[in-house]
């Protein structure tokens, strides 16, 4: 049986949720629309994937997950495109890991007062 995660999906429209997935490669892929890439989120028990190719691609501005980004990391360096998703933090194997109960509602709160800023 493949192992499931909790992650956290962002789109461009604005739409969020928890989902849960197989932990695998494609299913990742999937949600980002082609090759994922890390993002990562310093102290926070969670990092970020968005598609690596999202410039070449031409994907929508994701103005919600931006947001959330740059209230993470405390910067506004950062434009993401396309999907992305939020997924728990490494184990000491270095496998990611499910999203915490804490760490969804976090996520949720920041995606609300996104969607609220940019209304």
């Amino acid at each position: 049986m493949p192992k499931k995660v909790v992650v956290y999906v962002v789109n461009p429209d604005g739409t969020n949720y928890r989902k849960e997935i197989n932990y695998n490669l494609s299913d990742m892929q999937d949600i980002v629309g082609g090759h994922i890439e890390l993002v990562g989120c310093h102290d926070k028990p969670y990092d970020c994937f968005c598609n690596e190719d999202g410039i070449a691609l031409e994907l929508d501005h994701n103005p919600v997950a931006t947001y959330m980004l740059r209230s993470i990391l405390g910067y506004d360096g950062i434009n993401l495109l396309g999907s992305v998703y939020f997924i728990g933090e490494p184990n000491y194997e270095g496998d990611s890991t499910s999203l915490s109960d804490e760490s969804v509602l976090e996520l949720a709160s920041l995606a609300r007062r996104a969607a609220f800023l940019h209304s």
